[in-house]
């Protein structure tokens, strides 16, 4: 419940996609589940991330004090009423990851300058390194300015 309050705050929900991946191993195993149950588990897992795509771009647009319980009723009654197309189209805008990859490309020479790798090896240090070894240890926004 903490994990989905947390998520839900500040809005980063690949925590609850990769606690669900990891309970459901951790439950699943050392079973036999049929062919039947691993399809319905599949559909639901690709169900379940696409309305935690589009709840979060709902919550990211809503202002103020909006109840999430409004929020995740407006996502899937949108789903229900509008196109396909139209309810696909932010899912592909936000999994595509070449045009995340272009964005960066074309991020880097016009607004920040390439670095030429000056900061390759504190930025590789501070992934390994707990912040409780490395008290003054930067912050990922202070690696990328």
């Amino acid at each position: 419940m903490y994990i989905a309050v947390d998520a839900i705050r500040f809005g980063m929900f690949t925590i609850i996609a990769y606690m669900g991946g990891l309970f459901l191993i951790l439950l699943l195993s050392g079973r036999k589940v049929s062919l039947l149950n691993k399809l319905s588990l599949l559909i639901f897992g690709i169900l379940f991330v696409s309305f935690l795509q589009l709840f979060k771009l709902g919550l990211r647009k809503s202002t103020g004090d909006v109840q999430v319980a409004d929020i995740a009723s407006s996502v899937v009654s949108k789903a229900q009423t509008t196109q396909f197309e139209t309810t696909l189209f932010p899912l592909y805008y936000r999994m595509n990851q070449g045009f995340n990859i272009a964005l960066v490309i074309q991020r880097i020479p016009a607004r920040v300058d390439y670095l030429g790798g000056e900061y390759l090896a504190l930025t590789f240090a501070s992934a390994f390194v707990p912040r409780l070894f490395w008290a003054d240890k930067p912050e990922a926004a202070e690696l990328t300015t």
